[in-house]
């Protein structure tokens, strides 16, 4: 009986290892990316850059962090002295039991992480 609670023990820290290794890295590229959207935003903030200028500089990031979002999906308002950024996207996760999909949210307003966004900003 010893030896089969061993044996279940290691499974389960063998499938927790598992699952953190397939998780991880989705959410690390969420993390640097919600970051680079709240330097984004923080910086065109006032400066004269319209909403295609800054669409170029978060495409630049998504490519360099490799986060899986089409830029053209990427909400950007500018106006007012406001600039909002912010984009829903799903990574499907290919776990070996059961596949699942993790959705995230980053968007941010003048440097700052704010509430996930609709799918568009309104204009």
């Amino acid at each position: 009986m010893g030896r089969l609670k061993s044996l279940f023990g290691i499974f389960v820290v063998a499938a927790v290892v598992y699952l953190l290794w397939k998780m991880m890295p989705p959410y690390i590229q969420a993390y640097q990316f919600q970051e680079e959207l709240q330097s984004i935003s923080r910086n065109n903030e006032y400066s004269p850059l319209d909403e295609n200028a800054i669409r170029g500089e978060v495409r630049k990031q998504i490519a360099e962090i490799g986060v899986p979002v089409n830029p053209e999906l990427v909400s950007i308002a500018k106006g007012g002295g406001d600039c909002i950024i912010g984009v829903n996207y799903t990574v499907h996760i290919d776990a070996m039991f059961r596949p699942f999909d993790m959705d995230f949210h980053p968007a941010a307003k003048n440097g700052t992480k704010i509430d996930p966004i609709p799918n568009r900003i309104p204009q």
